[in-house]
């Protein structure tokens, strides 16, 4: 893992910045077209606000999530895609979304897994939760799945934490189900970014820094990977 520690949080969202132009400048050496997806929440915030300033193509950029609340539509206030759209500000820029809708989400999967299957994500911002987690993906069960994007069945524990987190204010509102990317797919994809602020991550930082994630955590896997990039401050 290649470790890009940054003295605060807006040298982490220029970091972030310069490697992903970097790395899509790279992409379009070979392709005509880029496929990046990006952490919802957040950890990219600053980035997602910036990114119109880049100088890069972005009509050859095609835009995914990495979660989303099932049977939700990606504009309804509940979901995790429509403070993205706010920070990006220009959603038209890119070349094609791929954003999921409430009528046909299972329809949208089953075609997202497909194209995604020979010809894997190229860049990857992902976030990374003090408990190890990534995406809605932070079970054993979910580990072993061989599409890139799967729906999740929200636990009772699962469900307590997203109001606990803000996300919803009573559990009655939060969705019985997700859809996330799952470690197969991070694992497929070309350059995987990680990133996190120690003010917010602190626990699962240190653990990695140190060398001492448990192999039974979510993000474990993808750890081990040489070139994965780690952004922080």
């Amino acid at each position: 893992m290649v470790v890009e520690k940054c003295n605060n949080r807006e040298r982490v969202t220029q970091k972030l910045l310069s490697l992903f132009c970097e790395k899509v400048d790279e992409c379009l050496k070979t392709k005509e077209l880029v496929k990046f997806a990006v952490a919802t929440g957040n950890t990219y915030s600053g980035f997602l606000k910036r990114l119109h300033e880049m100088d890069i193509p972005f009509n050859k950029i095609d835009l995914f999530v990495v979660d989303e609340y099932a049977g939700i539509d990606y504009d309804d206030e509940r979901s995790c895609t429509i403070d993205l759209c706010r920070d990006l500000k220009y959603i038209e820029m890119f070349h094609q979304t791929f954003f999921f809708n409430a009528e046909s989400y299972l329809e949208q999967l089953k075609k997202m897994n497909a194209k995604l299957d020979d010809d894997p994500l190229d860049i990857l911002l992902l976030g990374i939760g003090n408990d190890g987690h990534f995406a809605f993906c932070n079970r054993s069960e979910e580990y072993s799945k061989k599409d890139t994007y799967a729906i999740v069945h929200f636990t009772n524990s699962d469900i307590a934490k997203q109001v606990e987190y803000g996300w919803f204010s009573s559990r009655e509102m939060v969705p019985k189900e997700g859809i996330t990317i799952t470690k197969y797919g991070v694992l497929k994809s070309g350059t995987v970014i990680l990133s996190g602020l120690q003010k917010e991550k602190e626990k699962i930082l240190k653990m990695i820094l140190a060398d001492n994630v448990p192999k039974e955590m979510a993000i474990y896997d993808i750890i081990q990977r040489n070139d994965v990039i780690l952004v922080s401050d």
